[in-house]
């Protein structure tokens, strides 16, 4: 049986909506640490409980490092991909970051 994916809690994540999904990527803890390569979404157009969401986890699928404080905007040819701007990672400020994931 496989265990359902739980994220850790975060800030300065980027939340980018693509169909049916809202995408999460990225972020660190309260305390300042970096999550690491977190790359995951949730099906909000079909019915879930609030007390246990069905994330599904894309971190093998996440070429960037790890960042956090970025903002993310949904765009492209087909609308399914998704575009960093600013943020901070381990070597400094990140300037313009472009990562695609397909929404299908």
């Amino acid at each position: 049986m496989t265990v359902p994916y739980k994220p850790k809690q975060r800030e300065k994540h980027t939340a980018t909506l693509i169909d049916d999904k809202l995408y999460i990527l990225s972020g660190r803890e309260n305390s300042g640490i970096d999550v690491g390569k977190d790359f995951f979404y949730l099906e909000i157009l079909k019915s879930f409980n609030t007390q246990n969401l069905s994330w599904k986890d894309l971190s093998n699928t996440n070429i960037l490092l790890p960042h956090y404080g970025a903002a993310a905007v949904s765009g492209g040819k087909n609308g399914n991909t998704i575009f960093l701007y600013g943020g901070t990672n381990e070597t400094g400020a990140m300037g313009f970051s472009l990562y695609l994931q397909s929404a299908k």
